[in-house]
């Protein structure tokens, strides 16, 4: 069949219609494969309450009255696992307790930090437990207010220690 010019026939119309049809469900789904959409999940929130598990707050402050979640934020290279981590922490407890992290009970929450901490030592789970713990203990030791009201009210070793310039020596 010879198309004239801007004229074709209804079969043709209907062919092409049905053809950007079925494009537009295959894109569709492509793009919910690659990038699943979960409405009750809630990153910022995800990250209080995963930085708040780590440090909480008790006869001394803590992360989060000390703002460490924003201070970790801050840093461009913890966001995409911050992402990827909040992500794992919402997803796997939908899949092992059917509701989002942010509802856990106590148990279950540390159930799921047991569970990151195990995880391979280049996994995403276990990475994000590791290096968020260790940048919340870091910035939240180096802040004097993580100390107020305890014997230590200042730095142990405000100068340093002492021999920190010699080299290590190992028994």
């Amino acid at each position: 069949m010879v198309e004239n010019g801007p004229h074709m026939n209804r079969r043709v119309l209907l062919q092409r219609l049905s053809g950007l049809g079925l494009l537009a469900g295959a894109g569709w789904l492509f793009k919910q494969a690659l990038f699943p959409h979960y409405p009750d999940f809630d990153q910022q929130a995800t990250w209080r309450v995963w930085i708040d598990h780590l440090i909480p707050e008790d006869e001394t402050p803590g992360a989060l009255s000390l703002g460490i979640d924003a201070k970790i934020l801050e840093k461009p290279e913890y966001l995409d696992l911050v992402e990827k981590g909040t992500l794992w922490l919402y997803k796997t407890a939908k899949d092992r307790f059917d509701t989002p992290y942010t509802a856990l009970s106590e148990s279950e929450t540390e159930s799921l930090i047991a569970m990151a901490s195990k995880e391979s030592g280049d996994s995403i789970p276990n990475s994000f437990f590791l290096y968020t713990r260790l940048e919340a203990m870091k910035l939240y030791y180096a802040d004097p207010r993580s100390r107020v009201g305890t014997v230590w009210e200042q730095n142990p070793q405000p100068a340093g220690h002492p021999d920190f310039q010699q080299p290590c020596h190992h028994a």
